[in-house]
C-alpha cells in the first residue's frame, strides 16, 4: 500500500515539470510570435495602401409600371418627393423591376447605351486616379496614351482591341452592381471605379 502511494508521486512531479517546460517554451518564443504577427500586421497596413481607392456611385432607379406595392411605397414618398421636385411614377405590373434588371445587366443594353459613350481604357486598362489633377493613368503594358494605341497581349477569342463582349465581362463583374428591394420594388444601381468623375458618368449612362 505505501509502495502504491509513493509511484504515485513521480508522475506528478513528471506533470508539474512538463508544464513548467512548456510555459518556459512559450515564454522564450512570445518574441517570435510578436514579431512573426508585427511584420504580418505591417505587410497588411502596406498591401492596403498601394491599393487604389475605389469610389462608389449610386442611383436609385423605380421601374415603370410597377406593381401595387411598390405604387403604396411611392405614395408614402410622394410628399417627400414634391417637396424635392421629383415626380414619381405609379401603377404597373408584376415583375418590371426584374425586367429592368435584366436589361441593364444585359450586352445588348451596354453595347448601346455605355460602350458607345464612355473612353475605352478608362475601362480596361487604367490604373489609378489623380485627384489633383482629375486625370487617369493607364497600364502601360495594355495602352500606349502616347499614340493611343492597344499594345497589350492577348489571345484567341480576345483581340487586340477590347470587344464588346469582353468589356462587358468587366464592366459587369468589376463595376456593376444591381440590387432590389423586395418590399418596395426599388432598383439600387451601383458603379465602381477609381475616378469618382468616371463612375458619377457611367451610373448616368446606365439610369
Amino acid at each position: 500500500m505505501q509502495e502504491a502511494h509513493s509511484n504515485k508521486h513521480p508522475n506528478d512531479f513528471d506533470d508539474e515539470i512538463d508544464l513548467r517546460e512548456l510555459f518556459y517554451v512559450l515564454l522564450e518564443g512570445k518574441w517570435i510570435i510578436v514579431s512573426l504577427t508585427a511584420f504580418v500586421s505591417i505587410i497588411g497596413v502596406i498591401y492596403s495602401l498601394l491599393l487604389p481607392n475605389i469610389y462608389e456611385s449610386k442611383a436609385m432607379l423605380v421601374p415603370v409600371n410597377s406593381s401595387s406595392g411598390i405604387s403604396g411605397a411611392l405614395g408614402s414618398y410622394s410628399g417627400l418627393a414634391g417637396l424635392a421636385g421629383i415626380s414619381l411614377p405609379s401603377g404597373g405590373d408584376e415583375g418590371n423591376s426584374a425586367k429592368a434588371i435584366q436589361k441593364i445587366s444585359s450586352l445588348s443594353f451596354f453595347e448601346n447605351n455605355i460602350l458607345t459613350n464612355i473612353h475605352l481604357p478608362d475601362l480596361m486598362a487604367v490604373k489609378s486616379w489623380n485627384s489633383k489633377t482629375n486625370t487617369l493613368t493607364f497600364d502601360d503594358s495594355i495602352y500606349d496614351t502616347n499614340s493611343n494605341t492597344w499594345i497589350r497581349d492577348y489571345s484567341y477569342p480576345q483581340q487586340q482591341i477590347p470587344s464588346a463582349q469582353e468589356s462587358f465581362e468587366v464592366f459587369k463583374t468589376e463595376h456593376l452592381s444591381l440590387s432590389e428591394d423586395k418590399k418596395s420594388g426599388f432598383i439600387t444601381l451601383s458603379i465602381k471605379h477609381q475616378s469618382p468623375f468616371i463612375a458619377k458618368q457611367w451610373v448616368e449612362l446606365s439610369c
